[in-house]
């Protein structure tokens, strides 16, 4: 089997660590030079493949069926480089795991998506607080922006910038 000593000879780039809105994710990973074709595989937590890709030249593929909200989901990428399969993460690396956001949370979050008026304050927090880091980030840059002088503003976004 080819690959990095570490072993992670791809590097998968979302969704890594990260909880998810959607059920079903975009996963994404920088290309391996000289590979041919990608597969990509989602599995449970328990290790039961739930999903898997046909072979492909792209670097992103979507999961085409929702997956369990509330789930924690690892996937694998496999690389065909001369004739060779390479498959990313794979030990000792650890498993590239995310979350899809659980259906409560969900809910909770398009009350406040749905709110008029919009409060970037209140974005920001229900994001944070459901561990949607980017999105909570892009609330409270947009809050400092509209606010540049707001200590409140500039502390939140300091505070989920350290996450």
């Amino acid at each position: 089997m080819g690959g990095s000593q570490d072993g992670t000879p791809l590097q998968l780039l979302s969704p890594v660590g990260a909880v998810v809105k959607t059920d079903r994710p975009t996963l994404r990973w920088k290309s391996l030079p000289g590979a041919t074709t990608y597969v990509v595989k989602v599995f449970d937590s328990n290790f039961k493949e739930l999903a898997n890709s046909l072979s492909q030249t792209s670097t992103s593929w979507t999961v085409p069926l929702p997956l369990p909200r509330g789930g924690i989901y690892s996937w694998q990428v496999t690389a065909v480089r001369n004739g060779e399969e390479i498959t990313s993460p794979v030990a000792p690396a650890p498993q590239v795991r995310f979350r899809v956001l659980a259906q409560d949370r969900m809910t909770e979050l398009k009350r406040v998506e749905n709110m008029k008026p919009v409060s970037h304050l209140a974005l920001g927090t229900a994001y944070a607080e459901a561990g949607l880091l980017e999105d909570a980030r892009r609330e409270f840059r947009i809050l400092l922006k509209a606010n540049p002088d707001s200590k409140v503003a500039e502390k939140l976004l300091q505070e989920v910038s350290r996450k």
